[in-house]
């Protein structure tokens, strides 16, 4: 049964393990973002397995760094967040290109300037980076429930919301985000930098 055929039922929370399927995490990590991953990688073929060395190195994917939502045994969503400012390199980045059998190239750089490097620089505090359900999952509470564990005992944090996602915004606003500014973020996608403070 695929995460598509996933109908209402209990969901639970818990970190990333070792023996997961970090292949499909990494390719959850892909489509949850439809600007950066695309422009960087190509194809999520490719973005899937770069991500899936990522989660087993010192970047923001590190394995470390994830919950999961489980239904029946089964994966069907994510949440990468951690202590902000983020320690990460380029030469982070290189090394998961390189275990995956992948040429780095200028993309790689690019991504890393336009975005890794600000959340390199954030205030102190704790840091969204990605949430994803898998379809056959959404409307559920996967979200919500990801969202909240994933902030649970943080006072400060933040994340970034594409503008035309309202989805998302409308899911940030009720859990107590707020936005902060607008910007142009990496690929130039109009963003919101939204807040959390208790």
């Amino acid at each position: 049964m695929s995460p598509k055929d996933v109908k209402k039922t209990s969901i639970s929370v818990r970190p990333l393990r070792e023996g997961d399927d970090f292949s499909l995490v990494a390719r959850y990590i892909y489509r949850s973002d439809d600007y950066i991953y695309p422009a960087w990688f190509g194809s999520e073929e490719i973005g899937a397995r770069v991500i899936a060395e990522m989660i087993r190195r010192p970047t923001v994917y590190r394995k470390e760094h994830i919950k999961v939502a489980v239904s029946e045994g089964r994966i069907v969503g994510m949440v990468v967040s951690c202590v902000s400012p983020l320690r990460m390199t380029e030469n982070d980045l290189e090394a998961a290109f390189s275990a995956a059998g992948l040429p780095c190239d200028e993309r790689t750089h690019e991504t890393f300037e336009d975005y890794y490097k600000e959340m390199c620089e954030e205030r102190e505090g704790y840091y969204v980076a990605n949430i994803f359900v898998a379809e056959g999952a959404r409307r559920q509470g996967v979200a919500t429930a990801l969202l909240r564990d994933a902030v649970e005992g943080h006072p400060l944090c933040f994340l970034e919301c594409v503008k035309e996602n309202v989805d998302a915004l409308r899911l940030y606003l009720q859990l107590g985000f707020s936005v902060e500014k607008e910007y142009s973020g990496a690929c130039a996608v109009p963003c919101f930098k939204m807040v959390r403070s208790v």
